[in-house]
């Protein structure tokens, strides 16, 4: 009995640890899509999240017609935020006009069809 009762924690306890392994699950929504808002400026934000722990993230139209600035990178979970990492980018990308100058994001999950991007201070909708 004794043996049985120590081979099932065990396996609870292996299997627990199997699930802390998938961060993505601790926020308890599933953030992969695409999300976007249009603001008043005319600017449309989108976010891009996918399942390989890389995003898009974009910023199109305003004042100058069909202007784009845009970053791509890693994504991670660090305390239930979404932390948005851009990769570097060469000299030449860094002065052009679609260079996104803050490299990180944070992004809280404010429902399974809202984020809340912290540094931006706006809300995107689920597309």
């Amino acid at each position: 009995m004794k043996k049985k009762l120590f081979t099932l924690i065990i396996a609870e306890l292996f299997l627990f640890s199997c699930t802390s392994h998938k961060p993505i699950k601790n926020i308890g929504l599933n953030p992969f899509g695409e999300y976007n808002r249009e603001f008043e400026n005319h600017l449309i934000h989108s976010l891009t999240i996918k399942e390989d722990s890389t995003f898009i993230y974009s910023i199109k139209g305003g004042e100058v017609f069909n202007s784009e600035s845009k970053c791509n990178g890693k994504w991670q979970i660090i305390a239930n935020e979404l932390i948005l990492n851009c990769n570097k980018e060469d000299l030449l990308n860094q002065l052009s006009s679609g260079y996104l100058s803050p490299r990180n994001y944070k992004i809280k999950f404010i429902s399974s069809e809202k984020i809340y991007i912290i540094n931006e201070d706006i809300t995107l909708d689920r597309k």
